[in-house]
């Protein structure tokens, strides 16, 4: 949850603080996500070469994304299970 929308639960009561960690883990997502493509059109999607490709892209950004958290403290450790499940979007 960005700065914004987490100011805006506190000050509703929905959350109990705010949290630098996930404000920063929501602007590394935000930034390595503008090397993916939006996702697969339907044509696209029915070619396994296609799909093995994006899932691929998918998995290297969340790569690149947990090795960012990690070396400025926001993740302790890399969660392998986290890079086939990233944000796959066919």
């Amino acid at each position: 949850m960005d700065a914004a929308a987490q100011g805006f639960c506190v000050g509703l009561g929905l959350l109990d603080h705010f949290s630098l960690a996930e404000t920063i883990t929501v602007m590394i997502t935000a930034g390595l996500s503008g090397q993916l493509p939006a996702g697969l059109s339907a044509g696209e999607a029915k070619s396994a070469e296609a799909v093995a490709e994006h899932m691929l892209k998918v998995g290297m950004v969340n790569v690149e994304e947990q090795f960012a958290e990690m070396a400025i403290g926001v993740r302790e450790q890399f969660d392998l299970a986290g890079v086939g499940i990233g944000r796959i979007k066919c």
